[in-house]
């Protein structure tokens, strides 16, 4: 038997198989940090076992982070943090979670908005991946959807912008106040047997709209957080 832990945590058994090793996965967590940085409450907004819920939470209550400003004042602000981790085969009986991003920004509070597949592309059996640039107000809705590039199939980028202007977002707290933002996202589109969610097309990136082609990170969005993670992370073990 395999055992799945987080540094010395106990989390699921599992047969011994390459197969049975879990998938990267990103988790979202709320948090609040007061005017020194220091967290003040965490919740962890996705389904996970108990006891990696307690983990996480001990965790990143260890973490310290630059918060917002206003009038020049270091005030009490709240984001979310974004944690990517990978699984390791640690031995003939182990896992380790180990991270391998972490940022901050807004949340997601609905994404659960079906996409619409083009007939064109389901018929043709075509991947394609876009690359979003979202505006919302302080409650959280979006207000205009801009598709920056897209790869593969260009024509998924008028569905994902469609389909993303009905998201809505988590804002971050300045002071205790939301506030308004942009934030750019990925959207994958899969239709070909077998291939991953994040398994990304061939072609390159083509129509970016400012110059600047979408980074390769693989993060679930990229934003430019009133609230930034001090603490160095990327390559511990959870």
């Amino acid at each position: 038997m395999i055992r799945l832990i987080a540094a010395l945590l106990l989390l699921v058994a599992l047969p011994l198989s390459a197969r049975n090793v879990p998938e990267p996965r990103s988790v979202s967590i709320a948090v609040d940090v007061d005017a020194k940085g220091r967290v003040s409450s965490a919740e962890v907004r996705d389904k996970l076992p108990e006891a990696t819920v307690q983990r996480l939470i001990e965790r990143v209550r260890q973490f310290e982070f630059t918060p917002a400003r206003r009038d020049g004042q270091a005030v009490a602000s709240s984001t979310t943090l974004w944690l990517d981790f990978a699984f390791e085969e640690l031995d003939r009986e182990h896992l380790a979670i180990r991270i391998r991003d972490a940022y901050t920004g807004p949340g997601y509070a609905n994404k659960n908005v079906p996409f619409d597949f083009p007939e064109s592309a389901i018929r043709k059996r075509h991947d394609g991946d876009v690359w979003l640039r979202l505006t919302y107000d302080a409650a959280g809705r979006v207000t205009k959807a801009d598709v920056l590039a897209t790869r593969g199939d260009p024509v998924y980028g008028p569905t994902a912008a469609a389909t993303a202007s009905q998201w809505t977002l988590v804002p971050e707290r300045v002071g205790g106040e939301p506030v308004a933002g942009v934030v750019e996202v990925p959207v994958y589109f899969r239709i070909s047997a077998g291939r991953g969610l994040r398994s990304l097309p061939r072609e390159r990136w083509v129509k970016p709209v400012d110059g600047t082609l979408p980074p390769e990170s693989g993060r679930e969005l990229v934003a430019d957080s009133v609230v930034t993670l001090r603490t160095a992370v990327t390559g511990s073990l959870l």
